[in-house]
């Protein structure tokens, strides 16, 4: 898919449609580039960005961590079968603060099947 030229199926405007496209493709871009890009303030542009905010459309902004400069030299991908017995014990959000709480994990994610 051509990352330029996606299209946004929802009820937004046309200039906020453009500032999270702007977002999605460079998810640090200040709002004054977006503004000087769009033509608009940069106050329009920071009203866009809290209201997609508050509606869910941007739910956080995710550092790309380069794990080499922090002294991680390898990443492993590993799968965790808990035993039913687990589930019935603990839930869910236990069982995912328990892993997340072992030092060097990074991110744990339930996969159900």
């Amino acid at each position: 898919m051509n990352k330029q030229n996606f299209d946004l199926k929802s009820n937004l405007t046309k200039n906020e449609q453009k500032v999270l496209k702007h977002i999605i493709l460079k998810e640090r871009v200040s709002d004054i580039n977006i503004a000087d890009n769009m033509k608009i303030s940069q106050q329009a542009v920071n009203q866009i960005r809290t209201k997609l905010e508050d509606l869910g459309f941007i739910k956080g902004y995710s550092p790309i961590i380069d794990f080499e400069k922090v002294g991680i030299n390898v990443i492993i991908l590993m799968g965790i079968k808990l035993r039913h017995s687990v589930w019935k014990e603990k839930k869910e959000w236990e069982v995912e603060k328990s892993i997340k709480d072992i030092p060097f994990v990074y991110q744990a994610y339930r996969v159900v099947g």
